[in-house]
């Protein structure tokens, strides 16, 4: 039995032996491709354009004290170290762990320092990755409610069976 409106006015005591769950099924909005610019700033959505600057900062301020921790004058140039520092750096950033051996303690210290910043870096930007790959999947309805599609005059097709139903809720439906 439908728990039609004609039904339920005649007693409390009637309960339908099947109920069918309906569902409103709408066309979704295309989602365009954009531009190669867009396309091409995507994996760096999860951050913001504030953080991506800060994160190099931070990187760069990194190359400097391990460059200056690590430096031996009779070993090597300023600018050999400071070269062989920035990339120990970005590629320790970039692998997500440290890559590098310092030689001293404070050397030492400040790649535990680098290394849970990394992990920390890391561990934010994955979660962000994932939220942002969720709720960019779900596509949004052009059409919220029956109501609304009631309201933007669109096509409905629905059962015969709840027809009266459904026109005793929204009696604007028309044929």
């Amino acid at each position: 039995f439908w728990g039609t409106p004609e039904r339920l006015v005649l007693g409390v005591g009637f309960s339908g032996v099947y109920q069918e769950n309906m569902f409103l099924i709408v066309p979704c909005a295309s989602k365009n491709a954009g531009t190669l610019w867009d396309r091409l700033k995507k994996p760096l959505v999860p951050f913001s354009w504030g953080l991506w600057c800060l994160i190099l900062a931070t990187l760069a301020a990194s190359a400097l004290c391990v460059a200056y921790l690590e430096h031996k004058p009779d070993q090597s140039s300023v600018r050999s170290t400071m070269g062989k520092s920035s990339y120990d750096v970005m590629i320790s950033f970039f692998s997500a762990g440290v890559t590098f051996t310092p030689e001293t303690v404070s050397g030492r210290v400040m790649s535990l320092g680098m290394a849970f910043f990394i992990l920390i870096a890391t561990s934010a930007f994955t979660a962000s990755t994932a939220t942002f790959l969720i709720t960019a999947s779900i596509p949004k309805p052009k059409i919220e409610s029956l109501g609304e599609a009631i309201v933007k005059r669109e096509r409905i097709c629905m059962m015969e069976t709840v027809l009266n139903t459904v026109r005793s809720l929204h009696p604007s439906i028309g044929p």
